[in-house]
């Protein structure tokens, strides 16, 4: 909590804002029924929202890791599944990839969003999403 709520003044610091958001995604990775404290998982959202626009790819993709593992609380559904879309729209293919790989085996994504994240990943311009998308579809039916 206390790394957390320092953030905002290591903001430019880009090796301390990968440790950290390392950390997070590690922690709440643990286990599935990892949950924080309110205030954290609240000082976590926000951090991980302004990560998400980073230009840095590997803060990125932790920031896209601990969005995905949020989703486990119903307060945050709707944020996250609002993100995910906005990701899938608009990032690189590793942030697509790691979403449609994560996608099945995370609780909290509405069906909606599940659809409009496959749609997307179909019929996107890079052929390893198609791929991916294809591969992570095949093995969702079997």
């Amino acid at each position: 909590g206390d790394v957390l709520e320092l953030m905002p003044y290591i903001r430019d610091d880009i090796p301390t804002t990968i440790a950290v958001s390392r950390l997070v995604v590690d922690y709440l990775e643990t286990t599935d029924t990892v949950i924080l404290p309110p205030m954290v998982e609240s000082i976590v959202l926000q951090n991980v929202l302004q990560w998400l626009h980073s230009e840095n790819t590997t803060i990125r993709w932790n920031a896209t890791r601990i969005l995905l593992t949020l989703s486990r609380n119903p307060e945050n559904q709707s944020i996250v599944n609002r993100q995910l879309v906005s990701l899938v729209d608009s990032d690189n293919v590793y942030i697509k990839n790691l979403i449609m790989r994560q996608l099945h085996g995370i609780g909290g994504i509405t069906d909606e969003t599940k659809n409009h994240i496959v749609s997307k990943c179909k019929h996107d311009a890079n052929y390893v999403v198609r791929t991916v998308c294809s591969e992570v579809e095949t093995e969702k039916q079997a």
